[in-house]
């Protein structure tokens, strides 16, 4: 059974009219994806710790406390997670993912994950950092733009993830 709810939730915000609480859960360690450097037995530790019932716990407890929405990309065997979480467990945790297709000028391949995520009721999308921070790098804002506008197209919220200034500032 989830745990009971705790008294005093964080505070919400809107983008656009998805309502998500100021907390968000990351799916690293849902994804497995640890940032350990050169660590290699820390991926596997972190798998053989996370299975998918203890993730469908680690979500039930985020919910419970207010969390409403986890953020992460799109691997397909958490993405299942995820979707047996709400279908199994009646978890109502709003997903914001960033497809790992390439962003190319035909967009097919981008085209495909953005629509098996909206498939799969996804509410948010956003371009992945990763793909995000060589396309500006490589001056291709006209690839960043198109993957901002391919959710949109679908009516859901996007926008893009980055980790360098350089990919906010061009944005901006």
């Amino acid at each position: 059974a989830p745990p009971a709810s705790a008294p005093d939730k964080p505070p919400k915000g809107k983008i656009g009219k998805l309502e998500i609480s100021r907390l968000i859960l990351g799916g690293n360690l849902l994804t497995h994806y640890t940032h350990s450097r050169d660590l290699k037995y820390v991926y596997s530790l972190a798998a053989h710790y996370n299975t998918d019932e203890k993730i469908m716990e680690t979500l039930a407890i985020a919910e419970a406390n207010g969390i409403n929405t986890v953020s992460m990309h799109n691997p397909p065997h958490p993405i299942s997670v995820l979707r047996r979480y709400r279908k199994e467990r009646g978890g109502k945790i709003q997903w914001i993912i960033c497809p790992t297709a390439k962003v190319e000028p035909d967009m097919a391949q981008y085209r495909q994950h953005v629509e098996e995520l909206i498939k799969d009721g996804c509410e948010a999308i956003y371009l992945w950092g990763v793909h995000a921070d060589s396309l500006v790098a490589q001056g291709k804002m006209d690839l960043v733009a198109k993957a901002v506008e391919l959710p949109k197209e679908y009516g859901v919220p996007s926008g893009v993830g980055c980790h360098a200034l350089d990919v906010v500032s061009a944005c901006e």
